[in-house]
């Protein structure tokens, strides 16, 4: 599996590690799995580590997942903290995932390494 999903108990965190070629198909799976286990867990601080991430989702698909977030009914009082390599191949994409998720609502920072 190309991604790791954990709870950090003390800190009320989601943490998800994305290594190596993720499909949009991956991406789904992941957010369906991160925002089950933040209700089960109640936790709304999510943390993206995709340092090691070849993104293989296309813009338009990209452009989709907000919508999903609410199609899975995700709650907009959820903070998510995508952390990606400075000038990074996957640059272009985090930062457009950033600005779509913002212009409709959701509380996702870009943070570079």
């Amino acid at each position: 599996m190309p991604y790791e999903i954990d709870y950090l108990e003390d800190e009320k965190i989601i943490t998800i590690k994305n290594t190596g070629e993720l499909t949009f198909t991956d991406f789904l799976e992941q957010t369906k799995e991160a925002v089950e286990l933040a209700r089960r867990k109640n936790a709304r601080l999510f943390l993206s580590n995709n340092l090691l991430l070849e993104n293989k989702a296309k813009t338009f698909e990209i452009y989709d997942l907000p919508k999903i977030y609410d199609e899975l009914g995700a709650s907009r009082s959820n903070k998510m903290a995508v952390l990606i390599t400075e000038g990074g191949h996957i640059a272009k994409d985090a930062r457009f995932f950033e600005t779509i998720c913002l212009n409709r609502g959701w509380n996702v920072r870009l943070f570079t390494r």
